[in-house]
């Protein structure tokens, strides 16, 4: 599953969730939770990377494999350099909650 993905899951069932993740730069914990007080995000500097692989193929051969939750944004585009076949972008957590709403959020007819 990709980062994108666990963040629509909550939206799409309106349901309490923890997310678990590795930051794969430095292999620290990451740790995102939903409830009815909203999103908690430890560390507290957690971004999103939106990358994908210069190639041909679907969404989830191409882009889901590297979406990834890092714990600061230089350890994305550090990945990002570490990796020269993606391309990608570092989303702060508001914006990396928006687009999985956008992609996720009425799936479910919420």
């Amino acid at each position: 599953m990709c980062g994108a993905d666990a963040l629509g899951i909550p939206l799409m069932t309106g349901r309490n969730a923890t997310i678990t993740s590795t930051d794969p730069h430095t292999g620290e914990p990451i740790r995102i939770r939903y409830d009815d007080h909203g999103w908690t995000w430890e560390p507290d500097s957690t971004v999103t990377l939106v990358a994908a692989r210069h190639a041909c193929g679907t969404a989830a051969e191409a882009a889901c494999r590297y979406v990834h939750f890092f714990t600061h944004p230089e350890h994305a585009r550090a990945y990002l350099e570490a990796n020269p076949a993606l391309s990608g972008e570092v989303y702060d957590q508001a914006d990396s909650i928006e687009g999985s709403r956008i992609i996720f959020g009425s799936l479910l007819g919420r």
